[in-house]
């Protein structure tokens, strides 16, 4: 599904908040990006979906050149047994992309009834 300049979903969004909150400089760099961005493409793979991100190009990126994966948040969502996890990816100082998962479940494609939890890494 191709959704060109598309709103956060209120899942999606709580994601990326989880997935930013700690406060060391990469998250808080990062957390900038948050609003300025906006959802390219939808990708539903049956299993999990991928979110494709593009950020303001005006705004500055986070000082580093590697890819990044911050991935220490999960949720509970109504009807899949096991939950769900993330990856937000991050390329070459930008979000890039928005990565959810199961345990070879079906994922929702509207996921309303969820709980999202920050892990230990």
């Amino acid at each position: 599904m191709n959704n060109a300049s598309a709103a956060y979903t209120n899942f999606e969004r709580d994601a990326i908040d989880a997935l930013l909150a700690a406060e060391d400089d990469v998250c808080c760099e990062l957390r900038l990006q948050v609003d300025s961005s906006h959802v390219t493409q939808r990708v539903h793979t049956g299993v999990g979906m991928y979110v494709h991100i593009q950020s303001d190009i005006s705004l500055n990126k986070y000082a580093g050149s590697e890819t990044l994966r911050l991935q220490d948040a999960e949720a509970t969502i109504a009807g899949v047994n096991y939950g769900a996890g993330f990856i937000l990816w991050v390329e070459k100082g930008k979000l890039s992309c928005l990565e959810v998962f199961t345990d070879q479940e079906e994922l929702p494609k509207d996921i309303t009834s969820y709980e999202i939890h920050r892990i230990a890494t």
